[in-house]
This record gives C-alpha cells, structure tokens and sequence, in this order.
C-alpha cells in the first residue's frame, strides 16, 4: 500500500496500481432523487425487453428495402443473406465474408435455418436452441423499449427538452462506429430532423436523398459527410465526434479528452475494443488505465467520463473470427471490472440490443441508438437532480 500525492493506492496484480478512492467528481450518492424518480439510471433503464408493434405494410416495406440495400448493394450479400446450397448456421456466408453467418432468406420459401439446412417452417417451429431465423428479431424503430422497472422507461427528448438539460456543455464521443452511431443519434434529436439533421454542410447535394434519415446509420458512403464538430441549442452546445476506433490509438485518445481538462460542463462518451479483437489488456492497460492516472494525478472536476462497452452482436455475425457473443460478454464484464475501483460509470447496453435486428451482425440502425441517446440523456438529467451536472 501506498500513500501518493494525497491518494492511497493499493496493489492490483493485474493492473498495477488501482484507486481506492474514485476519480473527483464521483459520488456513489443517490439520496437527493425523490421518489418516483428513476434511480441509478445505467444500470436500471438498460434492464428490460423489446415489445415489437404491429408495423403498417408501409413500415414493413420501409425496413425491407433498408436491410435489402444495406446488406446486397453495400456489403454485397447475397438475397437474404442465404447460400445457394441453402446451408445455414455455424457457417460463414462465403469464403470473403467470414464475419457474416449465412442465414436463410426471411421473404422466401425457406426462411427458417434448422439443423443448419434452410427449411420451410412457420417462426414457432423455428426456436429450437440452434435454430436461427430472420423473422424473429424485434425492429427497434417500431418497438418500445420496457424496462423491468416501469419508473424508469425512457422518455421522448424534444429540443426544448435537450437544450435545457445541455446548455451550455461540450460532449465528446471517442471511439469507433458504435460511438459514432451514437453521436448520429444524438444530432439528430437535438436538431430536431430525423431526415437530415446529421448531414454537414458539405454533403454533396446528390447524396442527400441516398443518405436521409435511417441511411445515415450504414457504413459505407453516408457515415463520411456526417457533421463531426458543430454546435446546437443556439451555438450554447458543442457536440464533437473523434473517431479513434481502436485502443492502440491512445496517445490520440488521451490528448482529445485532456483537452477538456476542468471545462465545466464536459463529457466524454467513450468506447473502443472491437477494433482490438477485444482486447482486455491493449483497452485496461494501454488505454484507460494511463488516462485515469492522468485525470486523477490532475485532480480533474471536468470532464465527466462514461464508458460505453460493445454492445451485442446480431444474428448475422458469426463466430468462425473468433470475436462472437461470448467474447463480448466476458470483454465487458472484464474492462467495468478494472473501472469499478475508479468509480466511471459504464454504459452497457447488451440487453438492450438483444433480440434485436442488426443490419450487418455488429450495427444497429436508428431504432437502437435513438434509445441509446434517450438513455444517455436521463443519465445527466440524473446527474443534474444530484448537482454534479
């Protein structure tokens, strides 16, 4: 044990030295929130399941054609992300694309996967434990979100509602398409434009058709002319997007959010792994742990960090990489291990994306990340009921 610049230490074998006495400004605290209020809202508005409403043909149509251009045009997959020999499951969909599980298509004939052969069975005869079916996933753009606690169901956020919680604040998001699908999110409802509000300036004009509204979330030609540094809510916000996708970047990643050293108001959305093939020791390590001495040996009051872990993966991606569901579980599990000691909140919002449709097996569209944000925006209106925002 020791004593250092005011703070005790004690040894961690696995990491080094670890705090016992959290970063500054943390409080485990929650004694000002009234009654009915929602409390320790990370952790109890992520908890929860996905009721899927009954879609309009339109709607259907709508999510259809999205999955469709996504999947064959962008990612060329082939119809229904289904192999012409109709085998399915524990296989990639072709040599190229190992990431990708070949499925059976969802509007066809066959579009159920059992014992690893594309059949013709209706979706309840399709749930045996290594069944996998397209049709079952929730679309969250048409789905409410229902948390185990009722008290804590996310609220819609108008602009009124956004600019009055933020103003004035600057939040970073750091991190690979995970975060940055997040800060799209965000864009849009603090606009107010789901069709165009995360478009810079710049976009080409004939691009702006191609990339409204839920296209913004793919990952090809749209995520390029994202807005990543403006200001909203009357220039009073700053919202800023650093991709830095992986955890070797960490010398970037220090330097971004040590810029905001003692900036009141701040905030840095952090998440990165995925990129490292989840990694625990290049993010706990090489990343996070050096950071946190630098905020802690600084004393820092600002800004507040949250950590986003990755989140899980849809049905579409397979195991043959060697980063599949499993992985991801004990990668979380292991990194808000390490960030507990340093009280920094964790973001984790696997529950929150099972059983949910994802686009390509690791993205999600704008259903996802939309509650996401709402989340996210409960948790500083939290923060702001305990005076710490």
């Amino acid at each position: 044990m020791l004593v250092a610049a005011g703070i005790l230490l004690i040894y961690d074998g696995r990491y080094g030295f670890s705090a016992t006495l959290s970063m500054p400004w943390y409080s485990s605290s929650n004694t000002s929130l009234q009654a009915g209020q929602c409390h320790d809202v990370l952790q109890t508005m992520t908890k929860g399941i996905w009721k899927q409403k009954r879609m309009t043909s339109e709607e259907v149509q709508k999510m259809s054609l999205f999955h469709k251009r996504v999947r064959e045009e962008e990612h060329n997959l082939p119809k229904g992300v289904q192999r012409t020999d109709k085998q399915c499951g524990n296989i990639s969909i072709s040599v190229k694309n190992k990431w990708t599980r070949a499925l059976c298509d969802s509007e066809g004939n066959t579009p159920c996967c059992y014992e690893n052969h594309c059949v013709n069975k209706l979706p309840a005869e399709c749930a045996c434990s290594n069944c996998f079916d397209l049709r079952i996933p929730v679309h969250a753009e048409y789905s409410d979100w229902l948390p185990v606690d009722p008290v804590c169901k996310p609220q819609n956020w108008s602009v009124e509602d956004i600019c009055r919680l933020l103003e004035p604040s600057t939040l970073y998001f750091i991190g690979d398409s995970f975060i940055r699908h997040v800060y799209t999110a965000l864009l849009l409802a603090a606009r107010g434009n789901d069709v165009t509000g995360a478009f810079a300036s710049k976009m080409p004009q004939e691009l702006r058709s191609r990339c409204s509204g839920i296209y913004m979330f793919t990952e090809k030609v749209c995520r390029l002319w994202l807005d990543q540094n403006t200001r909203v809510c009357n220039g009073t916000v700053t919202l800023r997007l650093r991709y830095l996708y992986s955890g070797t970047m960490n010398t970037s990643i220090h330097k971004t959010v040590l810029s905001l050293q003692n900036k009141t108001r701040s905030l840095v959305f952090l998440g990165v792994g995925f990129h490292n093939k989840l990694n625990v020791d290049i993010v706990t390590k090489g990343l996070l742990k050096p950071l946190l001495t630098a905020m802690k040996s600084k004393r820092l009051q600002w800004p507040r960090l949250v950590w986003a872990p990755v989140h899980q993966f849809g049905m579409m991606r397979t195991s043959q990489t060697g980063v599949d569901v499993n992985m991801a579980r004990e990668f979380n599990r292991r990194v808000e291990e390490f960030l507990t000691p340093w009280g920094v909140p964790v973001f984790n919002t696997f529950t929150l994306t099972d059983n949910v449709t994802s686009f390509d097996g690791q993205h999600y569209g704008f259903g996802v990340n939309r509650m996401k944000v709402r989340i996210l925006l409960h948790y500083l209106q939290e923060l702001k009921s305990l005076g710490r925002w």
